[in-house]
């Protein structure tokens, strides 16, 4: 789509646990980023999914990572006021 995003991003996006587990046993990255600078851990802290952000939270991605504009995954959460 215009996000320019692939199949994990998608599946964060959504909050699809099942789905993120099934493409990083396949070997999906979790930190490529889509056309905003959003990695897996960004995409799936907008959609307030806690199981799949405590999941992604056990593999091997950078916390402190910044999207397009400087904003980290805890940033967005707190924007959101989420209880993540």
């Amino acid at each position: 789509g215009d996000l320019v995003a692939t199949p994990i991003q998608w599946a964060a996006r959504n909050g699809y646990l099942y789905i993120i587990q099934l493409l990083i046993a396949h070997n999906a990255s979790s930190t490529i980023t889509d056309s905003q600078g959003y990695n897996t851990l960004h995409l799936d802290t907008h959609s307030s999914s806690i199981m799949p952000l405590l999941y992604l939270l056990h593999q091997l991605i950078n916390v402190d990572s910044r999207d397009a504009r400087g904003h980290m995954s805890l940033m967005w959460a707190a924007y959101q006021g989420d209880a993540l």
